[in-house]
């Protein structure tokens, strides 16, 4: 277990998990373009790559040597960060007011999905739930490089990163407000988007695995998922701006990428079970049988299923945040809260779950306090008083000492040579004599 989790906590730090999902949602600096690339499909999600490979031969070999029991805890902590982080994040989308950082932490909440996926496996059939995580980030790829891309274009439209700033998009762009939509939409789990089939499945998975803490926690992350990013929505493309009669759709050259995988998203989603298990079955088919170990036949599923009932619970679920968003930031009827303990919540949502400031408050401050410590105890006080007070001193006490016995006297100094030199050539000559007598 402590090899295990030292192993993958690489993994966790690149894929920005729970504790170290800071990094992603203060890296938002860089170009729409870039941050798009990093996001969708490299940087992060290497993660989640890693843990997919290796997370086979964990479990085939715990199989093999006897030991598949005692990994259990390892799994269950997987689980267990991944569903914190896809809730965690989720819910501080929910009050941030920057587009791209909504974003951002909505990459850090569907990677914790991924996470939930490849703890499940241990627990549910191996194959799906790895499967599910893997399609998982496929989908994601495809909708969060949409939404960052279409949101680089608006943020230039409207000279400002704050979605409060905008508004009246879809007047002046529409077909950028369709991109935005239709990956919103995947991104919401909405059927037949394509991030409906592999959440769901995760979601499935997770429940399926007994733990049902983390499914709690992936179902109110599905809900805020919808609530943060139809919130933004509304804001950027229905509620009216004047700033709207400035803006215009986006060039050709930018508008058709991410116009494209808007579409994607929906043609993805669309052949994904359909007909016949559509790609779900190809890509469940490549992944076992291509694995680079060979799963035990009770450990392998003749395909992917969705459970019906599941599914049903999480749509609604999905299309209940996204409809309160829609109906709380109406134009006119913007959500406002005035009770102290509402906006304690949105001050605690706002600042991260303070959990920046605890940082800071140990690594930053605790290391500048240890640093000017160390710098007064041991740099300044160690250090700079030997080599800077004590040295000197100890040669300058010896030199004054030493001066006592030259005074400058030449006939001195030459009578003391020659005594000296008279002294040594009688000690080698009785000495060579003691050596010829003997």
């Amino acid at each position: 277990m402590p090899f295990l989790i030292a192993f993958t906590l690489g993994a966790f730090g690149k894929s920005a998990q729970f504790p170290f999902h800071e990094w992603l949602v203060t890296a938002m600096t860089g170009p729409t373009s870039i941050s798009a690339l990093i996001h969708a499909a490299t940087m992060v999600n290497a993660g989640v790559y890693f843990l997919l490979r290796f997370t086979p031969i964990i479990i085939i070999s715990a199989y093999t040597a006897g030991i598949y029991a005692p990994i259990s805890s390892f799994f269950t902590y997987v689980l267990l960060i991944g569903a914190l982080t896809a809730f965690m994040t989720a819910s501080m989308a929910v009050s941030s007011n920057e587009l791209k950082l909504i974003l951002a932490y909505s990459t850090s909440s569907q990677l914790g999905y991924m996470f939930m996926g490849i703890g499940a496996a241990y627990f549910a059939v191996p194959t799906v739930a790895l499967f599910a995580s893997m399609s998982h980030l496929i989908s994601q790829a495809i909708f969060k490089a949409a939404l960052f891309m279409a949101a680089g274009v608006l943020i230039h439209e409207y000279s400002s990163r704050y979605i409060k700033d905008m508004g009246g998009a879809w007047e002046r762009m529409k077909l950028t407000g369709i991109a935005f939509l239709f990956a919103a939409l995947s991104l919401s789990g909405i059927p037949p988007f394509s991030g409906f089939w592999d959440k769901d499945l995760i979601l499935d998975v997770t429940l399926y695995s007994g733990n049902l803490i983390a499914y709690a926690l992936g179902i109110a992350g599905a809900f805020l998922t919808a609530f943060y990013i139809f919130r933004a929505f509304r804001l950027i493309f229905i509620n009216k701006n004047e700033k709207a009669r400035e803006v215009e759709e986006a060039h050709p050259v930018e508008l058709y990428p991410y116009l494209l995988l808007g579409l994607l998203s929906l043609i993805f989603g669309i052949f994904w079970y359909f007909p016949y298990g559509g790609l779900s079955q190809i890509i469940y088919r490549l992944m076992t049988f291509n694995s680079i170990v060979s799963w035990p036949s009770h450990l392998v599923s003749s395909g992917v299923t969705i459970d019906v009932e599941l599914s049903i619970i999480s749509v609604l679920i999905a299309v209940a945040g996204m409809g309160l968003a829609l109906y709380l930031y109406a134009k006119g009827r913007e959500l406002n809260i005035n009770s102290p303990f509402m906006l304690g919540v949105q001050k605690f949502l706002y600042d991260r779950w303070y959990l920046n400031s605890v940082y800071y408050r140990i690594f930053v401050n605790g290391m500048a306090r240890i640093s000017g410590w160390a710098y007064v105890h041991i740099d300044w006080g160690a250090f700079d008083r030997f080599y800077h007070n004590i040295v000197p001193r100890g040669i300058t006490g010896l030199g004054s000492r030493l001066r006592n016995y030259q005074r400058g006297n030449i006939g001195k100094f030459i009578s003391t040579m020659i005594i000296g030199g008279a002294m040594l050539l009688i000690i080698i000559i009785l000495a060579i004599g003691v050596i010829s007598v003997a």
